[in-house]
Order: structure tokens, then C-alpha cells, then sequence
């Protein structure tokens, strides 16, 4: 009940954003935006999406091997379109679906549960990190070139988040390569919270993620590299859609789109509903493009994530009647 509650009022607080937003831009601005994106274009980008989506198929296959599994393709499409149909209804759009992702893992491939956690976390770790790369440009741009935009305290929050998400991926890197715990050194802190079998499971996983680190270095290095190729190709997805609705974007403007889309997943609403509305809002109007091609921008991209979230919710609907019957 608790957990549905939560839904709920995230789904409020979103609503009001995306409101809010909609309200202070108008609808005529955004639908001037959404008038020049034809049908075919539009299939195009996201033509141009789901093959991003692709690409990160293809790297949870090399952890897979690397740990010794073999997920066929097709099979690891459709753990990952639950995964991501689930977290994209839950609080926080980037995460939520993992135990649903673990438990598909133990029964439809047979990998024990701590070693679908480790994959799953290094899949997570791997976009957290390459993404805060260029998160970090992008906003250091931002700030330094449009800072009249965003008050003193808005500043000071959007670089507090972006330093304290640094450093905590930088940690882990450095514990897990060094054979030190890291998610259990939170838990030891937390033990009124976490059970002792719950701590006792963050061990198990951490020493998965050991072994994984030291037998397969070369394979992290190659994980972590497609992960930097997928931001670049999403933030040239960006630059074709862009174009698509008539604004002509630099790589640098790009970088700064990014990296607020970034810190916008991060608002605890299911989807990042209004928050990816409201960031996209502010960077084009700071850019000179009006608030209404922002959102435009926003909600088209919002349109492929639903689409994938429709994908996946069939995939669930198979999923949950199989393991019922």
C-alpha cells in the first residue's frame, strides 16, 4: 500500500511539473515545433533510438559472456524491455525494474541471483558513469555561459548532485578494483535498515563484481567505451531531431541539452515526468530557440520512451502469466 501510495504522489508531483511547464510555455509555441516532424522523420528517429537501445543490448551481452552466460538476443530484448517497462513506472525512471530483471534472470536463463545482481549493477554503474562524463561538460558549459538563467541555490543544488554522483562512481570503481567493499560499506552504516541477510547478499554480489573486475579487465574497458559511443550517438539522435524541428544545435549547445536531460532523470516522478519537459524547456529558451521547442523536443522523445514502455508491459503481461502457471 505504501509503495503504491508513493506511485501515486510521484505521479502527482510529475503532473503538476509537466503542467506547470505546459502553462508558462503555451501550447501554440509547442505545437509550431511538433508541426515540422512529419511521419517519416519521425520513424526515422526513432528508428535512429531503438538502435541506441540495441547497442546496449550488446554490451549486457559481453558482461553476460564475460561472466560465462549466454543470453540469446531476441531473449535478452525481452528481459530488457520488462526491466525498463517497470522502472520507467516507478519513481525514479532509471531504476526500479532491477528485481524484476534479477528474478527473469534466475528463471529464464538460470543465473543464480547474485550474479544477475552483478550484472545488473555493472550495466547501471557503466551508464551512470560514461553519461556523468559528459554530464559534467555540459553543465560547467551551462552554468559558465547561461547562468542568468538559474538562481544562486539552483546552481549550487545541480553542481552539489553532480560532484557527490562523481565521486560516489569514482569510489566504486576504486573500491571494487582494489577487492573492497563498497555497497556494503553503506549497509554497515545503515544496519538498522538492512537486514543482516540483505548485508550478507551485498557481499555476495560485491564478490562477484571481484571477480568480474579482475579476470575481465579488458572487457570492463570495452564496456565502459561503448557506453561513452552510446552517449555520443544519443546526443547525435539529439542533433537530428533538433534539425527535424527546424533548430540547428552546436556540439557544444548539444552537450548542455544532455546534460540537463541528465539531471532531469533524476527527479523522482515516474518517467521524469515534467522534469524532462522543464529541463529541455529551460535549456532552449537559454539557448535563444523558445521554451515551446523544448518541450516539444521532450515530449517526442517522452513518445519513444512510451512506446518501448508499451513493448515491455506485453512482455511483463507473458512474463507474469508464465510464472503464474
Amino acid at each position: 500500500m505504501k509503495k503504491l501510495l508513493t506511485v501515486i504522489l510521484s505521479l502527482l508531483l510529475g503532473l503538476l511539473l509537466l503542467a506547470y511547464v505546459i502553462a508558462n510555455v503555451g501550447l501554440s509555441d509547442i505545437f509550431k515545433a511538433f508541426e515540422m516532424l512529419s511521419f517519416y522523420k519521425y520513424l526515422l528517429v526513432f528508428g535512429f533510438f531503438f538502435t541506441i537501445y540495441l547497442i546496449i543490448l550488446a554490451r549486457w551481452g559481453i558482461i553476460l559472456n564475460a561472466m560465462g552466460y549466454h543470453v540469446p538476443f531476441a531473449r535478452l530484448l525481452s528481459l530488457r524491455l520488462s526491466e525498463w517497462a517497470i522502472g520507467y513506472i516507478t519513481p525514479f525512471s532509471r531504476l526500479g525494474g532491477e528485481p524484476m530483471m534479477a528474478y527473469l534472470f534466475k528463471e529464464e536463463c538460470k543465473i543464480k541471483y547474485r550474479k544477475g545482481i552483478a550484472v545488473i549493477v555493472l550495466n547501471k554503474v557503466m551508464d551512470f558513469a560514461s553519461a556523468l562524463c559528459i554530464t559534467i561538460i555540459g553543465i560547467v558549459l551551462f552554468l559558465f555561459s547561461y547562468s542568468d538563467y538559474l538562481s544562486k541555490k539552483m546552481s549550487f543544488v545541480i553542481i552539489a548532485a553532480v560532484l557527490v554522483l562523481s565521486i560516489l562512481v569514482y569510489l566504486f570503481f576504486i573500491k571494487i578494483a582494489k577487492r573492497e567493499g563498497f555497497f556494503s560499506l553503506v549497509s554497515v552504516y545503515f544496519r538498522k535498515i538492512f537486514h543482516s541477510t540483505i548485508h550478507n547478499g551485498i557481499l555476495m554480489v560485491e564478490k562477484e563484481l571481484h571477480k568480474f573486475f579482475k579476470r575481465n579487465k579488458k572487457k570492463v574497458t570495452i564496456a565502459f567505451c561503448i557506453s561513452m559511443m552510446i552517449n555520443f550517438i544519443m546526443i547525435v539522435n539529439y542533433k537530428i531531431l533538433a534539425l527535424f524541428i527546424g533548430i540547428n544545435l552546436s556540439f557544444v549547445q548539444l552537450l548542455m541539452i544532455f546534460a540537463l536531460i541528465t539531471v532531469a532523470y533524476l527527479v523522482p516522478t515516474p518517467g521524469s515526468l515534467g522534469s524532462l519537459e522543464g529541463a529541455t524547456a529551460l535549456a532552449f529558451y537559454a539557448l535563444g530557440y523558445g521554451a515551446g521547442a523544448g518541450v516539444a523536443f521532450a515530449l517526442i522523445l517522452r513518445s519513444f520512451e512510451i512506446i518501448l514502455t508499451g513493448m515491455g508491459l506485453l512482455f511483463v503481461s507473458y512474463y507474469g502469466t508464465k510464472m503464474k502457471d
